[in-house]
């Protein structure tokens, strides 16, 4: 049948995030509303009026951000004196040097900046990895055969590093489609870059999909071609900030490791039940904030494989 592909990887994400990061079983209706408000947070970056007028984008998005706040502060006292084993939990029990627990502002602050690098940049990756997937059924298919290789229902961690066409896959749709698509940077000291001088303290943008579309460390910088990750072209390893989709230096994505994990697993579990294309009616143009996706949702065709 023919689904959008988008929504539906952006609400399993927020579940799986919800019970790995909170605590929340998704049949717990607090996981709703966490993902509701979530939705809306989003959703309000897009309004175009930007005061609390009842109605608007914007105005949903604060109030659900202030409920956010108000979900995990009056979370925190019980998850300190519980046993749970979920990053709240842990969060909450952490101690600064000087033998203090953190503030209940920076638990919350944390907490609501991870649930949202945790489900919404994945989120991206496979959207977009689908996209191009969804256009190549040989490519499709041995991606298809490497998941097939673990015949297993659920892997294993050592089954991760099994997969490492996947794990190209993955960062060649990250290199054409960041899911971040700027970052800062602050220099310490006066450098120069290109021939300009740079004070102290001076904030640097960077453009991933700039950087990585460079010809002069790319072949065929604008073809989605996995192979260039691969022995023996390693396109990668021609300069060491060449790719940065996941950052680079001492800043580097602290999740490049869950989100490849989470990654492998769902084409673990997708390709072996269906073979996808995408719908008729697709759309190639793409959207950049809040989050980079493709415009329409990706709509794609499922047939599933028989066994």
């Amino acid at each position: 049948k023919e689904m959008l592909f988008f929504p539906a990887i952006k609400q399993t994400l927020l579940d799986v995030a919800a019970e790995i990061f909170v605590g929340l079983d998704k049949n717990d209706s607090r996981a709703d509303e966490l993902n509701t408000a979530f939705l809306n947070i989003a959703e309000g970056l897009m309004g175009i009026v930007t005061k609390e007028i009842p109605g608007t984008k914007y105005a949903k998005g604060k109030k659900s951000e202030r409920f956010i706040k108000e979900f995990f502060g009056k979370l925190i006292a019980e998850r300190r004196a519980g046993n749970g084993i979920d990053t709240f939990t842990f969060f909450t029990k952490e101690k600064t040097e000087e033998g203090e627990y953190f503030s209940d502002e920076d638990i919350v602050a944390h907490m609501s900046f991870l649930l949202f690098a945790a489900h919404d940049t994945t989120t991206s990756a496979l959207s977009h990895l689908l996209f191009h997937l969804g256009q190549n059924p040989e490519l499709q298919q041995r991606l298809r055969e490497e998941a097939q290789a673990i015949d297993k229902d659920f892997m294993e961690y050592e089954d991760l590093e099994k997969m490492p066409l996947a794990e190209a896959a993955t960062k060649e749709a990250l290199r054409l489609h960041p899911s971040v698509m700027m970052m800062q940077r602050r220099t310490i000291n006066e450098c120069e870059l290109g021939g300009f001088k740079i004070p102290a303290n001076t904030i640097l943008f960077m453009a991933p999909q700039h950087t990585h579309r460079m010809g002069e460390y790319w072949d065929a910088p604008l073809k989605f071609d996995i192979d260039r990750w691969l022995e023996p072209r390693n396109e990668h390893k021609r300069h060491s900030f060449s790719f940065v989709g996941f950052g680079g230096g001492g800043h580097k994505c602290i999740g490049m490791h869950f989100a490849l994990m989470q990654v492998k697993n769902f084409l673990h579990q997708f390709l072996r039940r269906y073979e996808f294309r995408l719908a008729d009616n697709f759309s190639d143009k793409m959207q950049t904030v809040p989050l980079p996706k493709p415009v329409d949702d990706l709509p794609i065709v499922l047939t599933p494989i028989s066994k």
